[in-house]
């Protein structure tokens, strides 16, 4: 996993024919993102989430289904950035800019989650 560096995207934008993706939030509040939070989940997800972490972009695919995972294939098929730079960053309501590839853990996730967003 790559660090996150602003400075590192601002230098990369201010480059000509630079293309970086902002992806909006999966919903974990929804059916999917519920079957993997809710205590006494047995599922693989569910225990990788509670353990070492499951990357952010594979745990919003998951809760979201085809929609958030047609936005990630296509950001990462279209970013055009250097190699030492994600072309793909989810917006959160408390963590703010995170890579897909971020591994999270259930309590990450309730902390990044818990922030308000105005619609």
């Amino acid at each position: 996993m790559r660090e996150f560096r602003a400075d590192r995207v601002r230098d990369c934008l201010q480059s000509e024919g630079r293309r970086v993706f902002l992806l909006s939030p999966a919903n974990i509040a929804g059916i999917r993102g519920r079957f993997v939070t809710r205590e006494g989940s047995d599922s693989a997800m569910a225990g990788r989430l509670r353990q070492e972490g499951v990357p952010l972009g594979e745990l919003f695919s998951f809760m979201s289904g085809l929609y958030f995972r047609g936005k990630l294939a296509y950001a990462r098929a279209f970013a055009e950035v250097p190699p030492y730079l994600d072309g793909a960053f989810i917006v959160t309501a408390s963590g703010g800019l995170m890579p897909p590839d971020t591994l999270i853990t259930l309590e990450r996730l309730r902390q990044i989650s818990s922030g308000e967003v105005d619609p």
